[in-house]
């Protein structure tokens, strides 16, 4: 069983899709690609979260991020 949700969205505030990466039911990061999809962009979200992940599982969220903005 995965350890993290991936939510696509369309914030206002971009112009293309993103991807936020949820752990634990806390939002932790977004995937944008605003620069185009040979730069994407990795944001963490601003309050102060400590949260456990395995490190295998963060960049398999990341790949899966990656992947479901490409499509």
């Amino acid at each position: 069983m995965k350890k993290y949700n991936i939510i696509i969205g369309s914030p206002i505030e971009y112009e293309q899709l993103t991807a936020d990466i949820v752990i634990n039911e806390k939002y932790v990061a977004r995937v944008q690609k605003e620069e185009g999809n040979d730069k994407m962009v990795l944001e963490f979200f601003e309050d102060p979260i400590k949260t456990k992940i395995y490190i295998n599982d963060f960049i398999e969220a990341l790949q899966d991020a990656k992947a479901l903005l490409l499509k």
